[in-house]
């Protein structure tokens, strides 16, 4: 599971390198269609890390509060 954390932060780290040479270089970033899929694939990574990787303390604090709120609209 860690090699899997750890390409992924490889990966992302490469593709955000490659992103702004990238966008250092181009004339309109937002019309460029490499760029463009480099974007989607660096969102994807870092979701896919996100999804993979453990929650940090404050997000799992906040799914508790949410996770209470919700057990209290329904009893409600």
């Amino acid at each position: 599971m860690k090699t899997n954390v750890e390409s992924l932060k490889k990966t992302i780290s490469e593709l955000k390198k490659v992103s702004k040479e990238n966008t250092s270089d181009s004339e309109n970033p937002k019309a460029d269609k490499e760029l463009k899929l480099l974007r989607k694939k660096l969102k994807r990574a870092q979701r896919k890390l996100r999804l993979i990787s453990s929650p940090s303390p404050k997000e799992s604090k906040k799914e508790e509060a949410a996770g209470e709120k919700k057990e209290e609209a329904k009893a409600g």
